[in-house]
């Protein structure tokens, strides 16, 4: 979550004790607006969400690694005009 944060493109928010409560980001792509937004779930669990408008499009659960980079993964194929589940760098 620390390099998110560290990305202007990414809004983190954190609780009072400085533990991270959600991370999101907006990506206009194919003239529809797509969020994407983390956040912390049960143990160490990260949940991962994709909207396109108001609709989820995509939820998966893992590692807060896993997700973090998955989740840049999405911004940078939505960004380059890419599906977001593009492989192709």
């Amino acid at each position: 979550m620390a390099e998110l944060a560290r990305d202007v493109s990414w809004q983190v928010t954190t609780g009072v004790g400085g533990q991270w409560i959600t991370a999101e980001t907006a990506v206009r792509h194919d003239g529809q607006e797509w969020r994407i937004g983390l956040t912390p779930a049960r143990g160490d669990i990260t949940a991962l969400i994709l909207w396109s408008g108001d609709k989820v499009v995509d939820h998966v659960r893992g590692t807060e690694a896993a997700m973090c980079a998955r989740a840049q993964r999405w911004r940078d194929n939505l960004e380059a005009g890419r599906d977001w589940q593009s492989t192709a760098s």
